[in-house]
């Protein structure tokens, strides 16, 4: 079930349905930025454009900003306390569609069955998904298992995340995703090479974010 967060968000797009023309946006996350660590101190470029130009969400709270729990809370609207299990410490049955599926102690089965871009999509939202979606091995659903093969583009098709129209999603161990990373592009399976992939996913969003401005959100 949807928590608070997805409950405000369908209200806000209610609310702006209401309006001559609903709003876009792009939302973004990064992973592991403790405010006591200064985590901000990296991003003097989004403080600038983002930040100083006055956006920025003075209460908003990250409850376990971490990783995979970070991006399961975000996509489902659930709080890690209702997400957390022990025996998800490491990926479980990822390959099953109908089992339940976890990583970092998060069941992140709710992902496939309701997430931000499904609830987008029913109240007819354009949807584009670049980056780190869940952590391998659970993206085993829409990636090949890992060092099943030696990484190359491969002709099979794999399914992309439920909700997302456009995917461009990171199939690659974290650790090693910056060079040689194997995404899912849209059910391709495709491998970059030498290509630094955080260059990849804005490139990636820039080409699709323009021809999107003048049609429906």
């Amino acid at each position: 079930m949807f928590t608070r967060a997805a409950l405000l968000l369908a209200a806000a797009i209610a609310a702006a349905q209401a309006a001559a023309r609903r709003p876009n946006f792009v939302l973004l996350l990064t992973d592991d930025q403790d405010i006591a660590l200064a985590g901000w101190r990296p991003l003097p470029q989004v403080r600038r454009l983002i930040v100083d130009a006055g956006a920025e969400a003075t209460r908003w709270f990250a409850n376990s900003p971490v990783c995979c729990p970070s991006r399961t809370e975000l996509l489902t609207g659930q709080m890690f306390h209702n997400v957390r299990e022990q025996r998800f410490r490491d990926a479980w049955n990822c390959n099953d569609w109908h089992s339940a599926c976890g990583c970092m102690r998060a069941n992140v089965s709710a992902t496939s069955e309701a997430n931000i871009g499904t609830l987008l999509r029913a109240h007819g939202y354009d949807t584009f998904y670049a980056g780190k979606y869940l952590n391998p091995p659970a993206m085993r659903r829409h990636c090949p298992v890992p060092g099943s093969a030696a990484p190359r583009d491969e002709p099979q098709r794999y399914p992309v995340p439920r909700g997302w129209a456009h995917f461009y999603g990171i199939c690659t161990p974290s650790k090693h995703a910056y060079v040689n990373v194997t995404w899912n592009d849209n059910t391709r399976i495709v491998h970059t090479g030498d290509a630094y992939s955080t260059a990849l996913i804005g490139n990636r969003t820039l080409e699709w974010l323009p021809p999107r401005r003048a049609r429906a959100p």
